[in-house]
């Protein structure tokens, strides 16, 4: 183990601990191995927590010396440098901070919105057992895609064996691909400026107790301790913020701390597109799904499987499963207030065609 603020990951022998008791004999161990890691009093919590309230400072990690003026921002929305990602946390921070200058420029942003929905490419940041298949599936039927085959991968996830970074999703790597629609299984790298990007999140609790089963289904009877780290440690904000610690030299493989989630949080704000299946504006949902990203097709449940018939009954590691996934609770506590705020500007821009039945979900 390298001795650095992070904490890294490395294979070694599963020892007495076979796969099917993986999870009990390494949730307290994985908890305690973390620098810095205290016992805490855990109670249970709600499954649907209430949403976080967010103050005007809620962006206060994305500010900079340079202040911009409500009346400059056109000018500086024209530059024709500025990176599609950084309107997008532009319109999001202004929507909180200043929501008047926000509304005295709607047209500005809603006109690059309408152009940005033009891109033909697009790269969809898959999280696993969030309903990304499920979106994978029906895109399929409809789009230039980066496989015919069963699933929806070009290179092989992290998390199921593949060699990184060799597996990476660089613009260079995009475009040698040809695929309008590509799904990557890995890291999000750098966005690329002719290419609109979406990432579909989950409830992470529930989220990782399926991608934990999911692995040891699939994967049994020899699953390296890394890959079962990865999968239960905060994997949402690992794979938002990754590319942090690559650009640094560093293994893109390692349990998050404290600064990827305010590196996740940026590079959400950055994203055009965030889908959460579960959010309750589901009219704003299909809308984004049917008439922006044009995926007209109802979305199924692909590779789904109910709680109860899981490999492994979760019931008593629940709160390690919580509290090893704090960064992720915080994060998509985060993603639904953006998605609010997406949703508030989308019936800006569109009006109540939004709230008309586009499709329904299947069930």
């Amino acid at each position: 183990m390298r001795s650095s603020s992070i904490w890294w990951f490395k294979p070694f022998k599963l020892g007495v601990c076979g796969t099917a008791l993986l999870i009990i004999c390494n949730y307290r161990n994985v908890h305690m191995l973390i620098p810095g890691a205290v016992e805490t009093d855990y109670s249970i919590k709600d499954e649907h927590r209430p949403l976080k309230t967010w103050s005007n400072d809620v962006f206060s990690f994305l500010e900079t010396d340079e202040k911009i003026s409500c009346d400059s921002i056109p000018g500086w929305l024209s530059n024709i440098g500025l990176e599609p990602s950084t309107v997008n946390s532009i319109r999001r921070k202004l929507m909180v901070k200043n929501p008047s200058c926000f509304k005295s420029h709607i047209q500005i942003f809603g006109d690059m919105f309408r152009s940005r929905i033009k891109e033909k490419q697009h790269v969809m940041l898959h999280i696993p057992k969030t309903g990304g298949t499920s979106i994978c599936q029906s895109a399929k039927k409809e789009i230039n895609f980066t496989t015919t085959k069963s699933n929806c991968w070009k290179v092989m996830p992290a998390w199921c064996g593949g060699i990184m970074p060799d597996n990476s999703t660089t613009c260079d790597q995009l475009e040698k691909w040809h695929e309008s629609f590509i799904m990557n299984e890995n890291y999000l790298d750098s966005y690329c400026k002719h290419r609109t990007y979406s990432i579909v999140m989950r409830e992470p609790v529930a989220r990782t107790m399926s991608h934990i089963n999911q692995l040891l289904n699939s994967f049994t009877p020899r699953v390296n301790n890394w890959r079962i780290l990865l999968v239960q440690w905060n994997y949402m904000t690992w794979a938002l913020s990754a590319f942090s610690e690559k650009v640094k030299g560093h293994s893109p493989l390692f349990a998050s701390e404290e600064r990827h989630l305010k590196v996740a949080m940026t590079r959400l704000m950055e994203m055009d597109y965030i889908i959460d299946l579960k959010h309750e504006d589901n009219k704003c949902r299909e809308y984004l799904l049917s008439r922006v990203m044009k995926i007209n097709n109802p979305i199924g449940h692909a590779n789904s499987h109910e709680a109860s018939g899981y490999v492994k009954d979760f019931t008593e590691h629940k709160l390690f499963i919580e509290a090893n996934n704090a960064l992720d609770i915080e994060l998509y506590d985060f993603a639904s207030m953006l998605i609010a705020l997406d949703c508030q500007f989308i019936r800006m821009m569109f009006g109540s065609e939004v709230d008309e039945s586009v499709y329904v979900d299947a069930q």
